[in-house]
């Protein structure tokens, strides 16, 4: 048995970051898109980045249509060291990221399931033995969910699960797709952008609690 990671993402504070990493998250993830509720700047991303690190668990830079040079600029300036990429200008710069740093595609699924784009041009750049894909509906951080019922993953690849999770569906999600792990945003806040350390205890819970055999 393997216990499924959980990445909590959309984090803005230092205290709900340690928090949510003693309940148990293995990955925080750091938003850095400036029309995004949950953004956060360099500065307070560094000071999470740290305690989370010395708390040993991942923080996650996410990035929408940055480039190379702003990517590897966050990654130098906070220490993050996986970077979540959406967007085709930072999916392009895939080829210019520094080799060490750990990356996390997403991958946009349609409400039916089915996998919106080819990636097998960019799939070049990810490395199976330490990356991640990671699928996601549509318009990513909506909090909606895509059907399963079509939803096959790329094989080869770790991936993560997320679009609408909660801790109330997480458990099947898991049970159904078997993924790596599960991230959670909006499932996990009691308003908009702000999070609620119960719903991060009882998702994270749930996620630890299921057991697949993989």
């Amino acid at each position: 048995m393997k216990q499924t990671l959980t990445k909590i993402c959309g984090l803005r504070d230092v205290e709900t970051a340690v928090k949510a990493v003693e309940m148990g998250a293995d990955f925080i993830g750091l938003v850095f898109h400036p029309k995004s509720i949950r953004n956060v700047g360099l500065d307070v991303a560094a000071k999470i980045a740290s305690a989370v690190i010395s708390y040993g668990a991942h923080p996650v830079a996410v990035v929408v249509d940055h480039d190379a040079s702003q990517i590897n600029d966050i990654c130098q300036r906070t220490k993050i060291r996986h970077v979540q990429f959406h967007g085709d200008k930072a999916i392009e710069s895939l080829p210019s990221i520094d080799k060490a740093i750990i990356k996390i595609l997403c991958v946009k699924v349609a409400a039916n399931g089915n996998l919106l784009t080819s990636h097998q041009k960019v799939l070049a750049y990810i490395d199976p033995s330490k990356d991640y894909l990671l699928y996601d509906n549509e318009a990513p951080g909506s909090g909606e969910r895509f059907s399963l019922r079509n939803f096959y993953p790329i094989i080869g690849f770790k991936f993560f699960i997320a679009g609408g999770l909660d801790a109330g569906n997480v458990s099947e999600v898991i049970l159904l797709t078997k993924p790596d792990g599960v991230d959670v945003s909006s499932g996990v806040e009691s308003q908009p952008g702000i999070k609620d350390i119960k719903k991060i205890k009882m998702f994270i819970d749930k996620a630890k609690k299921t057991e697949v055999v993989k």
